[in-house]
């Protein structure tokens, strides 16, 4: 019931957030031809038939069946399409008047996000640190060399605390251009050079979750094990956990199994012991794993020409490993000097590594596996049958390697696995041949121990007046925004294919809109700030659009040529709806092509 309650409260909001937008637009225009003696003969929030309606003075102010926006209905038209002469009608207005009604508009979109931006920090908006918690295989981060757990703190010239910061920053940067990038690792700081290509980002994702308890689940495993809000998880019977998805991973694998937890609370080590819940989960009918062999050698880390694309990784100080997270959990465990026993080329030969920096093999020696999952064991059917060894190479229609490559190298495979089953269509490497595979829905138990993690975020947060200068500096940055985007869009350093249209819009909203008022007030002051600078871009039938035709009748004391208008009219609706094709196409391929992880 409540998770029926979350997806309601969130459509109504969705709707009644876009109405808000739209209506503070056409709010602009109503009180600007008021001001100015234009007869307004209707106001409406909302579309579609009437609900409600009253008459004060000469305009009928009403309340539309479809909230998703509102209307102003000028006397004698907008464009003079019902003119009769009267002097209180827009077009008998002067070509200055006619333009402050039209720029008040966009100008009110603009100016609606100071209260949307003053409400979010006074509610208070939790926002992800720039602490890194995934770099993208062969991104320009990646080759810069920035690990797990860095905390970015400069780009460029651009001082970065949070992680919409170094977005911002990345977009306003140089392409193709060595800029420094300033991390903080293990408590000091370290320069790096990161160089972005054009019409790329920096392979970055700062959503870092630590392993600090957030909330303990009541009547969970956790609560019985006597776990409190911030402890910090250190170990899991004895061996050091390697972040928030390690601990899972560990938990996910012990359903029914008492383990020891090394925790810390109010800087005093503690050791408590739990027995995760078993809990169903989906599986295709078989478990994976990651494989052994070395796909990936980091340039600049230990490994760097000393091991090979193609390297079976076979032992780790001498203790035999099958599979990629053996080698992650023997590497981390053992001594600082890393023997590796590797099978190349039909031999084996040892080689010997001194481990970096870091907490994943990434990081430590500067190796990821070959990208893919290898079927460990098979418990159910599919169709045909899978084979232990087999190489799950497609997920539906998704490469899998390049899913992996951009996040979900370090997913625990427990979570891996009701994703493969809920796919349906599998393709597996066999040898020389690729088979594609229908599966069906099997299930398997994995532990549940009832915590809640904590993000590594910051609050904005302010009282009302101190928010005010906040959410105006907050406002400008929106707008501005708009034109970098713009601008980057037309040197191509932004792809076409990352603008979002109305149907991504909805969705973006719609999540925000679940996750709390805060992120709800941040998301729509962005979108009416986008809305109103927008609208002022010189095409028609954009608002601005129309002050260069006003423009023009100032300057030349008579309107443009009607035909001239028209042709001109339709250029720019047919550039728009172009833009709306492509943005709706993007959004549409996201929906679909999205990544399963």
């Amino acid at each position: 019931m409540g998770s029926v309650l979350v997806v309601v409260k969130g459509l109504v909001l969705t709707v009644l957030a876009f109405g808000l937008m739209v209506f503070a637009h056409e709010l602009g225009h109503f009180l600007a031809a008021k001001l100015f003696g234009v007869r307004v003969d209707r106001f409406s929030f909302g579309l579609g038939p009437k609900l409600v309606g009253r008459k004060w003075g000469q305009t009928e102010y009403m309340i539309s069946a479809v909230p998703v926006g509102g209307y102003v209905k000028m006397a004698g038209g907008d464009e003079g399409e019902e003119s009769t002469g009267a002097p209180d009608e827009f077009v008998s207005k002067p070509p200055g008047r006619r333009a402050l009604i039209i720029a008040a508009g966009p100008l009110f979109s603009v100016l609606f996000g100071v209260p949307m931006f003053l409400a979010m920090y006074v509610v208070g908006l939790h926002v992800p640190i720039a602490k890194v918690q995934e770099v993208i295989i062969g991104s320009p981060a990646w080759d810069a060399g920035v690990r797990y757990g860095d905390r970015i703190t400069r780009l460029d010239d651009r001082p970065v605390h949070t992680f919409d910061e170094l977005q911002l920053a990345a977009i306003q940067s140089t392409p193709d251009k060595p800029l420094p990038l300033l991390v903080e690792r293990a408590g000091r700081q370290v320069a790096l050079t990161i160089v972005r290509p054009k019409a790329s980002e920096l392979g970055i994702f700062c959503s870092f979750q630590n392993t600090q308890v957030h909330r303990v689940v009541p009547d969970s495993p956790a609560e019985k094990a006597g776990l409190r809000r911030d402890d910090v998880i250190l170990t899991v019977d004895g061996v050091m956990v390697r972040g928030w998805p390690d601990f899972r991973r560990r938990m996910l694998a012990s359903a029914e199994r008492q383990v020891t937890l090394g925790i810390e609370r109010d800087g005093k080590p503690l050791s408590v012991s739990a027995t995760p819940r078993a809990r169903p989960s989906a599986d295709p009918g078989f478990t994976i794993r990651l494989p052994s062999e070395v796909g990936i050698v980091r340039a600049g880390f230990p490994a760097e020409g000393r091991l090979e694309e193609g390297d079976r990784i076979v032992a780790v100080n001498g203790a035999e490993v099958t599979g990629w997270w053996d080698i992650e959990d023997a590497v981390a465990a053992g001594p600082p000097r890393v023997s590796l026993t590797l099978e190349r080329a039909g031999e084996q030969t040892r080689v010997e590594l001194d481990r970096g920096e870091g907490q994943r093999l990434t990081d430590t020696l500067g190796i990821a596996p070959r990208l893919a999952y290898v079927v460990d064991r098979v418990h159910g059917t599919t169709d045909p049958p899978v084979k232990a060894g087999d190489v799950v190479v497609k997920v539906g229609s998704q490469d899998l390697a390049a899913a992996l490559r951009e996040a979900g190298l370090y997913t625990p495979l427990d979570d891996v696995l009701p994703a493969l089953a809920a796919a349906g269509r599998l393709t597996v490497r066999r040898g020389e041949s690729e088979i594609e595979v229908g599966v069906t829905r099997h299930e398997r138990s994995v532990g549940q121990l009832g915590i809640e993690r904590t993000a590594a975020t910051a609050v904005r947060k302010h009282s009302l007046l101190a928010a005010i200068g906040p959410a105006m500096r907050e406002t400008a940055k929106a707008a501005q925004l708009v034109y970098v985007i713009i601008r980057k869009l037309a040197s191509r350093d932004v792809k076409a294919s990352a603008v979002a249209g109305p149907l991504g819009i909805l969705q973006i909203t719609y999540i925000h809109a679940t996750r709390g008022w805060s992120d709800l007030f941040y998301l729509v002051g962005m979108i009416t700030v986008n809305i109103g600078v927008l609208n002022l871009l010189p095409l028609p039938p954009l608002d601005g659009g129309r002050l260069v035709f006003l423009g023009y009748e100032k300057v030349r004391g008579r309107q443009p040529n009607r035909r001239i208008q028209e042709w001109v009219f339709l250029a720019g609706f047919a550039l728009l709806l172009m833009v709306f094709v492509m943005a709706t196409f993007n959004d549409v391929h996201r929906f679909f092509v999205r990544s399963f992880f």
